[in-house]
């Protein structure tokens, strides 16, 4: 697994658990070895694993959130220094974001594609433009909420009560 992943994504990469949740059980590895200590370790415990390509932002990321096909939040999270996962767990700065046409039908398409009516999509931006990094079927959103001063519990129940009408 440790040569595969070398070998298509080259290094860093990311490790994620399966079950992760706000940045824990997520691992930055530079080198092979990292790689396969990393995966020993965890395989050993029964964990499943996601090995991805570490994708350079510079500790930026987005999150907008969905509900009911539309973008009812988004912001920017910009990870606190000498950390590089751009995660509000993790100390981040969130500010209100405004999103692109590009950055909203990314979002939305992500969650169509995996059949999501409500879900917290992440992109990171690059030079060629945002990239989908993550797609959360139970985001969290306590800091979106307190950064865009949007009632996202409402949405996601006006969303949820549109299927019965």
């Amino acid at each position: 697994m440790a040569a595969a992943a070398a070998r298509e994504l080259g290094f860093p990469v990311v490790v994620k658990q399966r079950r992760s949740r706000m940045g824990v059980g997520v691992i930055r590895c530079d080198s092979r070895d990292h790689l396969e200590a990393v995966l020993d370790s965890l395989w050993r415990v029964g964990d499943e694993v996601v090995v991805q390509e570490l994708i350079s932002t510079g500790g930026v990321s987005l999150r907008l959130l969905v509900a009911g096909e539309r973008v009812v939040a988004a912001a920017r999270f910009t990870a606190r220094g000498g950390e590089w996962r751009s995660n509000a767990a993790r100390g981040a700065r969130a500010d209100a974001h405004a999103p692109s046409q590009e950055e909203e039908r990314l979002a939305l398409g992500a969650a169509r594609a995996l059949g999501l009516g409500i879900c917290g999509v992440d992109l990171f931006p690059g030079p060629r433009g945002p990239i989908v990094g993550e797609v959360n079927p139970t985001p969290g959103f306590l800091k979106l909420q307190a950064t865009t001063s949007t009632d996202i519990a409402g949405a996601i129940i006006e969303a949820t009560a549109s299927l019965f009408r």
